[in-house]
């Protein structure tokens, strides 16, 4: 069985962000994701792929100000 799994357009959505989303949500969003999937995807205005974020990188940007 493979570790990957198809997922549909409807489950992605739930960790997907757009670029100048407020901290705050994106941290409120990564709550609620399943434990294995702690990233979030960041697109641009055209839905491309420009980066990912995790917990992590939120609070070491909080931290170092």
């Amino acid at each position: 069985m493979s570790k990957f799994q198809k997922l549909t357009e409807r489950e992605t959505e739930a960790f997907i962000v757009r670029s100048g989303t407020i901290a705050l949500s994106v941290i409120k969003l990564l709550e609620n994701l399943p434990a294995k999937t702690k990233f979030a995807l960041i697109v641009d205005e055209n839905g491309k792929l420009i980066g990912t974020i995790t917990d992590g990188d939120i609070r070491r940007g909080l931290l170092n100000g």
